[in-house]
């Protein structure tokens, strides 16, 4: 009954008919074919001379071959698609011919299409359709009138209307179930139907509103093309005020076979295909932060991201910097973070910048990272918009070894943004002294002191520019790394009286840091190897050996430096500092933070390349704000000190006005004694009274770092 009113309601403007054919059963067993009734054919199907007239049931599909049903009426799609009307696929009706004995002995086959009131008819009042929805909805257990109920009805209602025609109870059931139970949910759930004759596969994917877009469409019907074999693929799109979207792709494959599927492993693929950006941020910071703080996170910052940050940036590496910009928000005033990008091309490391308010002016970042040694490649800069007007800006930079090569990030990392954090803030001067924090991996205080004797040797009058020297002394890193430990074995006070587990650590480090550096220097002398190797094991011994080890690893070294001029800056810097007595260097202030000048004491005599007269010894006081020394005759000598201008020879100012002290002196002590000191940085604005305020300011610090190193009898 109920398909004879179906038929009916084709009838009653609900089916365009384009075409109609008879076929019969013939035969029995394996000849058993079905043949075309001649004549028979209306419409597009009224050509006889087209196609087979015959085919056994055999070479049919399983389904077609299974002819005796229950049901009397097949409803499907077919391969070839409508030239009339409208350009989709034909669709088919076939209603089976069944003699008196049950037993189906034919078909009348029609081909048309489904008119538009057809799809958009109620579908609890559309003949077939309704006795399966009523079915649905009498298994569901749901009470009738309730919510859910209603939403069961909605969903079935809303089905693709060809799902409903072709469907069986099962399957419709399975589906009105599974979006149901997504109802409050945002997931993403998949449903596949395999065609009856195989010819093709509807998949419905259901998946949260706000993930649909035309790109993860795409992506959807690339992982079903994938998994399907798919030839040709067709798809229509479902988005209402539901929180969901419905995506239904048919995917016709290459051939009839059955194929091998997993529906949940496809389910997983596309669910992490169309994860949105933010949602993928969400669950990487709740598992990084627990479910607590990460969510917090993303409440704070999940939405401040502009797009251009999410296509240049992956959620993984944004989870990082959700916690930077958390503590700039907080007050920091600045973070910094050098990484390397997961998908690794030409040796590119990335340093960012969050600050805010405002960006860094590039004329600031890049001649300080140009001097650590690293080339800019591009920059992109992000403005992250936060509550109440404020805004975040990350500066993201894409750089590369000056040298080529790779970085060791994991040593050098934490170096690196100190280093260019110090620069920024003025207690590290800025040249190309700092390539030595990549190159030999020293932190920005070991730098600066090798800085600081740069500047003593200039004021000696060493033929050599500071960027000269500097360039040097990165040629070699090894033998530079190898003149910072000459200066910690005689002068480090942690090493008298260290553990032993702490300096087994300190000794493998080192060996982990020569080999490192000597074997990027390319030095491969075996008895410069073997020094090596005692300046190593000495990490263990007394200072005495420490200090004996860097001498003779040094002097193996400096045969191996072809230059003439580096051979002799190299040699410089190894004379004065063991020229030097005593260091403040590792005094710290009151707070425990080192200070931000170093006083040396410097035996004179020592340094014969020196101007005459040499003095008896020289205290020489050196930061990024000033410079000074201080010269004596004897070891009772009597002078004073003095604001020079002089910047680029002050030392020779200072020796004259010492020789002259010498004179007149005669009479009181032997000898006479001189300093004094340069501003390095006057301020730019403020008139006279802040250059002279700096000025004082600086003569304090110089007379302290004088002071630091300076013997104290009374206790």
């Amino acid at each position: 009954r109920e398909c004879r009113a179906f038929l009916r309601w084709l009838l009653d403007d609900h089916f365009i008919f384009l075409g109609v054919r008879d076929y019969r059963l013939t035969g029995k067993g394996a000849k058993e074919r079905l043949e075309r009734v001649a004549g028979s054919g209306l419409g597009i199907l009224r050509d006889d001379t087209q196609g087979e007239v015959s085919r056994p049931v055999s070479s049919l599909a399983p389904a077609a071959r299974r002819l005796s049903q229950r049901r009397p009426l097949i409803i499907t799609k077919t391969n070839a698609r409508s030239t009339v009307h409208r350009a989709g696929y034909l669709d088919y009706i076939g209603v089976l011919r069944i003699d008196a004995d049950g037993k189906t002995v034919g078909e009348r086959r029609f081909l048309g299409l489904f008119t538009s009131t057809a799809y958009f008819e109620d579908a609890m009042q559309t003949p077939m359709v309704r006795v399966r929805a009523r079915n649905i909805m009498r298994d569901s257990a749901l009470v009738e009138g309730s919510h859910a109920w209603k939403s069961m009805v909605h969903i079935l209602q809303t089905l693709p209307r060809d799902e409903l025609f072709q469907a069986s109870s099962a399957q419709l059931r399975d589906i009105v179930e599974g979006v149901l139970d997504l109802q409050e949910r945002k997931l993403v759930r998949l449903f596949i139907r395999r065609e009856r004759y195989g010819r093709f596969y509807s998949c419905l994917v259901y998946l949260p509103r706000e993930q649909f877009n035309t790109e993860n469409r795409e992506r959807v019907q690339r992982i079903l093309s994938q998994a399907l074999q798919g030839e040709r693929l067709d798809y229509n799109v479902s988005v209402s005020e539901s929180r969901l979207a419905r995506l239904q792709v048919l995917v016709r494959p290459r051939s009839n076979e059955e194929i091998d599927f997993d529906v949940r492993d496809l389910e997983r693929r596309i669910e992490a295909a169309v994860r949105s950006w933010s949602d993928e941020l969400r669950e990487i910071m709740v598992k990084k932060y627990g479910e607590e703080a990460g969510l917090e996170y993303c409440a704070r910052f999940g939405r401040a991201f502009p797009e251009a940050y999410k296509e240049d940036v992956s959620p993984w590496v944004a989870s990082f910097d959700v916690v930077n910009a958390a503590a700039i928000d907080a007050g920091e005033e600045l973070r910094i973070s050098l990484y390397r990008p997961r998908t690794r091309r030409g040796g590119i490391v990335r340093f960012k910048l969050f600050r805010k308010d405002r960006p860094l002016p590039l004329s600031h970042v890049l001649p300080i990272l140009e001097n650590l040694g690293l080339h800019i490649v591009n920059e992109r800069p992000y403005e992250l918009r936060l509550a109440g007007d404020e805004s975040l800006w990350v500066q993201d930079f894409d750089m590369a070894l000056a040298r080529g090569g790779e970085v060791d990030l994991d040593a050098v990392r934490g170096l690196v943004e100190e280093a260019f954090r110090r620069v920024l803030d003025g207690a590290c001067d800025n040249d190309g002294f700092n390539r030595l924090v990549i190159g030999s991996h020293m932190d920005w205080r070991q730098v600066k002191m090798l800085r600081a004797y740069c500047k003593f040797l200039q004021q000696a009058n060493i033929p050599f520019s500071t960027q000269y020297m500097a360039d040097s002394m990165s040629r070699h890193p090894g033998m530079s790394r190898i003149l910072v430990e000459l200066f910690e074995a005689k002068f480090d006070p942690a090493r008298d009286g260290e553990p032993k587990a702490r300096r087994q650590r300190a000794q493998k480090g080192l060996r982990a840091l020569l080999t490192a550096i000597f074997v990027d220097d390319r030095i491969a002398d075996p008895v410069l190897g073997e020094y090596l190797n005692d300046l190593i094991d000495a990490r263990t011994g007394s200072r005495e050996q420490q200090v004996d080890a860097a001498r003779k690893a040094f002097r193996r070294g400096l045969q191996f430096v072809t230059s003439l001029d580096e051979d002799r800056i190299l040699h410089a810097f190894y004379e004065v500092i063991e020229a030097t007595l005593r260091t403040s260097f590792y005094q710290c202030d009151a707070d425990g933070a080192p200070r931000d000048y170093i006083a040396f004491k410097i035996d004179s005599q020592a340094l014969p390349e020196l101007p005459r007269p040499r003095p008896y010894r020289e205290i020489w006081v050196y930061s990024a704000r000033f410079e000074g020394v201080h010269l004596r005759g004897g070891a009772i000598a009597r002078g004073g000190l003095g604001w020079s201008d002089r910047k680029e020879d002050f030392r020779s100012e200072v020796l004259g006005l010492m020789k002259a002290q010498n004179v007149k002196n005669t009479m009181i002590v032997p000898v006479g004694a001189k300093g004094g000191f340069v501003v390095k940085q006057p301020p730019t604005d403020g008139g006279r009274e802040a250059v002279f305020a700096e000025g004082v300011n600086c003569y304090k610090k110089f007379i302290n770092g004088l002071l630091d190193i300076t013997d104290n009898l009374d206790e």
